[in-house]
């Protein structure tokens, strides 16, 4: 496993799942949910690293096997192959939401606690909008108690890359709105897909 200069449990943890996940994919190469959970570790450990590109952390390199597995399945992408982990991993029906739309998410809770109470990131960032909740629900195509889902379920404490200010997480927020939209998640997406289900059956 790679080193650590940080002494971080959770930098620990994520590197002792990524191991473990490695080892039953090496057991049942060709077991789909197996690969989806090397992933996920992987992706844990990439997101923990990040904070060290951005200052927030000082966790040791992510470990060699990683980099090494991640080398050769980009090399097979670079010539338009997709490697079987990648294959593997596939799953058909409806998917939790993927790192850009967690990303999406995350702006939304974001701004919603900016525009309550306030959020302290790297400065304290104050929205002023009387009903953020809608607002948000309306730049993302949901209700608003899809909103108030995500702030339930993760709260204020999350990590986004850069440093921001007011006006800029008002913008984000709008991108991020019309992105999700875009990736199929609105309520008229869900709806539509619906319908043609239907009109199949």
């Amino acid at each position: 496993m790679g080193g650590l200069s940080g002494d971080s449990e959770e930098w620990k943890t994520a590197l002792i799942e990524e191991e473990r996940a490695r080892l039953k994919v090496l057991q049942n190469i060709d077991a789909g949910d197996e690969w989806r959970a090397w992933w996920a570790a992987v992706e844990n450990v990439l997101r923990l690293y990040e904070r060290v590109v951005h200052g927030h952390e000082n966790y040791g390199p992510p470990p060699k096997e990683i980099i090494s597995i991640l080398k050769e399945l980009v090399g097979y992408l670079a010539v338009g192959s997709i490697p079987g982990p990648i294959l593997a991993a596939r799953k058909e029906g409806a998917h939790k939401p993927g790192p850009t739309e967690r990303l999406d998410i995350a702006i939304a809770v974001l701004y919603v606690a900016a525009a309550k109470d306030g959020i302290w990131r790297a400065q304290f960032i104050k929205i002023d909008d009387a009903s953020p909740v809608k607002t948000a629900a309306d730049a993302y195509g949901v209700e608003k108690r899809t909103i108030q889902k995500w702030i339930n379920k993760y709260g204020v404490e999350l990590f986004i890359p850069g440093q921001f200010k007011s006006a800029t997480l008002a913008a984000l927020m709008l991108v991020a709105g019309q992105r999700y939209q875009l990736a199929g998640r609105s309520k008229r997406a869900i709806a539509r897909r619906d319908r043609k289900r239907g009109e199949c059956n």
